[in-house]
């Protein structure tokens, strides 16, 4: 749990390749062990890192089983975060339909089990996914304000940043340029407070 964990914290930090590092050597301590669940976790999240380093084929091996494997043994909770990860694989390989397909799946059955802090990352993936194309921007606009809401409201600061660098991003590419400034102005201030890599 130790290898989760901390290389979970990495990842949230915008350190994905020391959160590698220390996955891996979670992973091969697990390897041969009957901890399956613990397994699932570390091949889920470690996918999950390798797509922040654009490692995407060593991402595709872990993270597409890993969610099947989530759903089959009726990790719920985890399943529904896994998805968001998958998707966002989607989106770094340039499969956006797939990525926006898997996000909503994901959003759906969150809304349905109430896990209010996991629909903000869902939210703002999918503002991530809308933001891609011009015609889409006014959803992607929609998502990013509803995840910084959920995020605000739970005190979830590094998903807050990350959702003002999202405004900001596409504030920018419609040409709201003081708007932008704005956003981009808050979560620059926001990630040097939490020390955060991003």
């Amino acid at each position: 749990g130790g290898y989760v964990n901390l290389g979970y914290l990495y990842i949230c930090q915008g350190e994905p390749q020391i959160a590698i590092d220390h996955l891996e050597r979670g992973l091969d301590v697990s390897s041969g062990r009957d901890v399956q669940f613990m397994s699932i976790n570390l091949r889920a999240t470690l996918g999950h890192a390798y797509t922040l380093c654009n490692r995407l084929p060593e991402a595709e091996a872990l993270l597409p089983q890993a969610v099947t494997e989530a759903g089959d043994r009726g990790m719920t909770y985890f399943y529904t975060i896994f998805l968001t990860r998958l998707a966002e694989l989607h989106l770094v390989s340039h499969r956006v339909e797939d990525a926006r397909r898997e996000a909503i799946r994901a959003l759906d059955l969150m809304r349905k089990q109430k896990e209010a802090g996991n629909q903000a990352w869902a939210l703002r993936l999918l503002g991530e996914i809308d933001a891609r194309a011009a015609e889409t921007a006014p959803e992607a606009e929609r998502y990013y304000r509803e995840a910084l809401s959920l995020a605000e409201s739970r005190h979830m600061r590094p998903l807050v940043a990350h959702c003002h660098f999202g405004l900001g991003k596409l504030y920018r590419q419609t040409n709201k340029r003081e708007q932008a400034k704005e956003h981009f102005t808050t979560a620059t201030t926001m990630y040097r407070e939490m020390d955060m890599q991003f």
